[in-house]
């Protein structure tokens, strides 16, 4: 009887060590994960290296009501802000659009220009590509609430239009297409992997959990109460919870990664990746806040532990007789 209430009592201590595990290590090891995850993918992207100032240009910036934005091929170009003549600013961004969409994606090169110009009293200027007028700003539409200079924004147009233009040029480039969808077809290739060793995993541990939870011999009995499935349940219910997770991480740093090696869709990826950037710097930036009331805690849990220890010590000798109270 003896030899057999040392056994119970070993399986008992390997049931609570393989729940301790699960409890404090699996999410650790999912997070370990993850941030490895993370890191690979984003180095592969290219997108990692979003410096804090191109996270918060991820951003939108709500419009007022009498603004309209110029975006041509899920990309910003500038917002017109003022009207002019019998044209509002959703006019003159309409017919901007329609000219942009007009110029040919397979010029050998494009020049894009501004020219100064002053008419009807108002100072402005044409945004020209290869000596053609594409887009018309005038002053006023510059952001003038955030201190932007109209040659600033003259610039910006011009810069932007350019941009736009060599994107758009990028795209039809086979070159640019083969590798891009070589890289998709291998970063799908390791997300499906990744996603099925994360089934695979949570797979066998269910099972393993279900087995630990029917064996008679690693029964966890408390106060008279057998709580293993409880505690399997518990422990099941964390698997599920981290495995959605994981499969949620991994699929959205795979869209970023395929959204970010297409020109057409890169603005997609960008937005994603900033957000993810945003999340992850607020978050470094709470638990770097936190840091000094963590260290209070567990200077506080030091010292209650070293009294509790030298209490219960104290009476321990008393119990022994090694202390004699008077």
């Amino acid at each position: 009887m003896e030899i057999t209430s040392v056994k119970v009592q070993a399986h008992q201590l390997a049931v609570y060590s393989i729940l301790l595990l699960c409890v404090y290590v699996l999410p650790l090891l999912c997070l370990c994960f993850f941030f490895f995850l993370s890191t690979c993918l984003f180095w592969l992207s290219g997108t990692a290296c979003l410096s804090g100032a191109e996270a918060d240009s991820v951003v939108v910036k709500p419009l007022v009501a009498s603004e309209a934005e110029v975006e041509v091929w899920n990309r910003k170009i500038l917002v017109l802000r003022v009207p002019y003549q019998e044209f509002s600013p959703e006019d003159r961004a309409k017919f901007a659009v329609e000219r942009l969409n007009q110029i040919p994606a397979n010029l050998p090169v494009y020049r894009v220009d501004a020219v100064d110009v002053v008419e009807g009293g108002n100072r402005g200027a044409w945004i020209r590509v290869n000596g053609r007028n594409i887009l018309g700003i005038i002053e006023g539409d510059e952001d003038r609430a955030g201190g932007e200079s109209f040659e600033t924004y003259r610039q910006h147009a011009v810069t932007s239009v350019f941009s736009l233009l060599q994107t758009r040029k990028m795209q039809f480039h086979w070159p640019l297409l083969l590798r891009s969808v070589g890289f998709s077809l291998l970063a799908t290739l390791l997300f499906a992997l990744a996603g099925w060793g994360v089934l695979r995993l949570s797979l066998r541990g269910m099972i393993y959990l279900r087995r630990l939870g029917r064996d008679t011999k690693t029964q966890v009995v408390l106060g008279g109460v057998n709580i293993t499935p409880y505690l399997v349940s518990f422990v099941s219910g964390l698997v599920t919870i981290f495995k959605a997770l994981l499969l949620l991480s991994i699929s959205y740093i795979w869209l970023i990664f395929v959204l970010s090696r297409f020109p057409y869709t890169e603005p997609f990826g960008l937005q994603l990746s900033g957000f993810l950037f945003l999340y992850f710097r607020a978050f470094g930036s709470a638990l770097l806040a936190a840091v000094p009331g963590l260290f209070t805690v567990a200077v506080i849990l030091y010292i209650t532990r070293l009294l509790v220890t030298v209490i219960t010590r104290f009476f321990y000798a008393v119990e022994d007789d090694s202390i004699k109270i008077r």
